[in-house]
């Protein structure tokens, strides 16, 4: 660690700790007086290097333990043992301070608490370089074997896992124990378990980006007084409460708690709230516009699109709508989106991942009305996250990287002026720490980060020829549908992207004229979409790759799904249940499979077929009457027990060859038909990041397809936002493939609980750039892509004035 961005530093450090009120106790398990006394209480695993002391530097950082990593040497993973004897219950909130020295080599980090014949476990990924805290509430931790409990806890273990032969450190030095005052609950009552289980996934994300402390309970918690140590207790989803929930949420605010609910609550909790509920609005919004006079720091106004919400009305004197709906222009009024009053806050739908930022300030703001001692976290949080920007863990070494970058470009003027501007700032928060309200703090931090994102933006170079593409759907809420292909054919060029897999077919369903599978409903009522895409893109220079959802059923009729369950043409997992995809080793669905892509590349002038869901949907399947028929006859073997002779059995080995088969033989029947017809038409897939356990669990023998030269290129879905997860992936990748076929790196911008910013995504198309992949595929287009991320890319990493061209696969 450098110390010239420690000592700024120092003022805040001590505030954050001086703000930690609610740390309870602290493990005692990195302070020891010498060398000798470390290696006594820490146990290597076989063949892993001993640990050392770590001196510290006092008062900033109190001595520790190191850890070596000596990847180079072991399988998997580096362990360390210690024995303990502790009770945890006490306790909702478990934070590991750690340094790292390069976590380039580290695929993940995992603290275990042993308990008797068990262990809880909790995995972080995504580690930085330098100083970081680890957090987890208690709560989330998962269990392997028969613990006793947190009340009996015997035992810890440190344990980073290898991804590359390149050794590393971590130094740990703090093992802390509180009770967070906020709580976020999770609802394990709900009747839908996945909108409750992305909503606290969301939210969760919101406050850990922020800096806010809190721990996740569950709805069984609170129904047995759970909620009794925090100041503000946060419901995403809780749709199925309990008499029971709903009699200690009401004991809970009559004791002073404060509680957020998102959408649907029973009536007794609308009482709470002092809202009457009239039911659902049936309305669709597009944003929410709020008071700035309530709640401190609050954004003016935030995106939103909600297909509906419920109609909610202040029926308490202290209750006030603190934000109402708008529609898409921004001049229509629909309903209150938000109230507060004295026992919480409510908002009329679930929390959406769009406009992530500024839901992470409204996160924010609203906690920090609640619970007001959780302010100099959030100033602290912010003021340390100033220079994590893209690639870059700390401030001092984002401005050395940033203006080495940003010197040799056109744009270096631009660059150090946002740098000197982003000083500025950052300087002035530090003179304002005591004097300055907690909003013009958290202003200038503001300011101080966005002019060194602008400086970041500006300092990069384009890379050209390069292979830019996108995965884009029809309905997506934000994509192609709502504004028409050639929108987004504008936009790519504009932004020099020179290909797009638009999704046009399923296993069941066809979004184009298609003489083998139903039309959709918007064929119907669109038109041909795959003809609007090629018209849009093709003098813009743009290829189009049409994309084909393989087996799955998603979207096609109920009655084409009955029919080919009646035909025994769908598959059944291992415990026979029907699943809505089709069966590969049914023929035909073979002959439809190789049909619809032939029809595609006969009918339209596109440039490329791409295989999605090319696939089975998990080992479970399939395992249909047909599969054991077919299995059988091909392979010679007699099954005696199924399925389990084959899902567990002496035949598993045999019968996963014969599912990578069913899989394969459709990627080289599909080569060998294009060939026959002479067409240049590139065949590619979007496949499992993770190889070779994606041949086992999902028979998907991507690899053998290059080698066979079925493929193109191939698109491994490396979803992350880590640079050095991405590094492991493609170093494992490209072994595989050996060059004997373009590789492009697929980058994800969004998921249910988070978006990836700008400078995340320039982290991973650097990445990719290192390891010369010669191109990338983002999914998804959408407008947080066409509005937030290509704008700041095209300011240096996209910036190439002229047209990038088209690639040879």
């Amino acid at each position: 660690m450098k110390i010239s961005t420690i000592i700024p530093c120092a003022f805040l450090i001590i505030i954050l700790f001086a703000s930690l009120s609610f740390a309870e106790k602290e493990l005692p398990v990195f302070d020891f007086a010498t060398t000798e006394a470390a290696r006594a209480a820490w146990t290597p695993a076989k063949g892993v290097a001993r640990v050392g002391l770590f001196d510290g530097f006092p008062p900033l950082e109190k001595q520790g333990v190191r850890f070596p990593c000596n990847f180079s040497s072991v399988d998997s993973r580096c362990y360390w043992d210690m024995n303990t004897s502790e009770d945890l219950t006490s306790y909702t909130l478990i934070k590991l301070r750690i340094h790292v020295s390069n976590p380039n080599p580290i695929t993940s980090f995992t603290l275990y608490f042993r308990s008797g014949s068990g262990w809880y476990s909790a995995t972080f990924s995504g580690l930085q370089k330098g100083w970081q805290v680890l957090s987890r509430s208690r709560a989330d931790f998962n269990f392997s074997g028969t613990p006793t409990g947190w009340h009996a806890i015997n035992g810890i273990r440190i344990s980073p896992w290898k991804g590359l032969n390149v050794d590393t450190e971590i130094i740990a030095n703090s093992l802390l124990l509180m009770n967070a005052k906020t709580f976020l609950v999770k609802g394990t009552k709900s009747t839908s378990a996945g909108t409750a289980e992305s909503t606290n996934a969301l939210i969760a994300s919101c406050l850990d980006a922020v800096g806010i402390e809190h721990t996740q309970i569950t709805e069984e918690d609170v129904e047995s007084g759970g909620l009794k140590n925090s100041k503000l207790a946060i419901f995403p989803y809780s749709n199925n409460m309990s008499a029971e929930e709903i009699a200690q949420i009401q004991n809970y605010v009559a004791s002073g708690g404060k509680i957020i609910v998102f959408y649907t609550a029973p009536q007794a909790v609308f009482t709470l709230l002092g809202l009457q509920n009239k039911g659902i609005s049936g309305i669709a919004a597009k944003a929410m516009r709020f008071r700035t006079d309530i709640v401190e720091c609050i954004p003016p106004y935030i995106q939103q699109a909600s297909w509906n919400f419920f109609n909610v009305q202040p029926v308490a004197s202290d209750v006030q709508v603190l934000a109402n709906w708008e529609d898409a222009e921004g001049t229509q009024t629909l309903g209150a989106a938000w109230t507060i009053g004295n026992n919480g806050a409510y908002m009329s739908h679930i929390l959406l991942s769009d406009d992530l930022e500024n839901k992470k300030k409204l996160m924010s703001a609203l906690v920090s009305y609640f619970v007001p001692e959780t302010k100099w976290d959030i100033v602290t949080r912010a003021f340390e996250g100033i220079g994590r920007i893209g690639e870059y863990s700390n401030y001092d070494e984002a401005v050395l990287g940033i203006r080495k970058s940003g010197s040799t470009t056109p744009r270096a003027f631009l660059v150090e002026k946002n740098i000197t501007a982003s000083i500025f700032y950052r300087n002035e928060v530090l003179d304002s720490l005591t004097s300055g309200t907690y909003c013009q703090n958290l202003d200038l931090i503001t300011s101080s980060r966005l002019h060194l994102l602008e400086a970041y933006y500006l300092a990069q170079k384009s890379l050209t020829p390069e292979f830019r593409a996108v995965w884009a759907s029809y309905n997506h809420s934000s994509g192609p549908y709502v504004d028409g292909w050639d929108k987004m054919a504008i936009d790519l060029a504009q932004n020099r992207f020179n290909a797009v897999m638009p999704y046009m077919a399923t296993g069941g369903v066809a979004h184009y004229n298609s003489q083998f599978l139903p039309h959709s409903d918007i064929y119907n009522q669109r038109g041909d979409h795959i003809a609007a895409c090629v018209k849009a893109c093709k003098p813009r220079g743009i290829e189009t790759h049409v994309r084909k959802l393989s087996w799955f059923l998603y979207f096609a009729p109920q009655s084409f799904i009955d029919d080919m369950r009646n035909q025994k043409r769908t598959q059944v997992d291992v415990n026979g249940n029907p699943v809505d995809w089709l069966c590969p080793s049914h023929p035909l669905n073979y002959e439809l499979e190789i049909n619809v892509m032939l029809e595609i590349i006969d009918n339209y002038d596109v440039d490329g077929i791409h295989y999605d869901y090319i696939r089975y949907p998990d080992e479970t399947c399939c395992y249909c009457e047909g599969c054991l028929e077919r299995f059988q006859k091909d392979t010679g073997n007699t099954v005696v027990n199924w399925p389990l002779d084959c899902y567990s059995g002496p035949l598993k080995e045999a019968y996963r060859e014969w599912r990578r088969e069913q899989i394969t033989r459709v990627v080289r029947g599909m080569r060998q038909a294009v060939a026959q017809r002479d067409k240049k038409v590139q065949i590619s897939a979007a496949v499992f990041s993770g190889y070779p356990s994606c041949k086992s669990s999902v028979a998907q023998d991507w690899v053998s397809w290059i080698e066979n030269g079925y493929l193109d290129f191939v698109c491994p879905m490396d979803y992350t936002d880590s640079g050095a997860r991405l590094e492991n992936l493609l170093e494992s990748q490209l072994n595989y493939t050996a060059g004997k076929a373009p590789l492009y790196p697929g980058i994800s911008i969004s998921s249910e609980e988070k978006s990836l910013s700008a400078d995340k995504i320039i982290e991973l198309i650097l990445v990719t750039r290192k390891y010369r992949t010669n191109g990338f595929i983002i999914f998804v287009y959408n407008t947080t892509l066409s509005e937030k991320i290509l704008p700041n890319l095209r300011k240096g990493i996209i910036s190439d004035p002229e047209k990038t061209g088209m690639i040879l696969h």
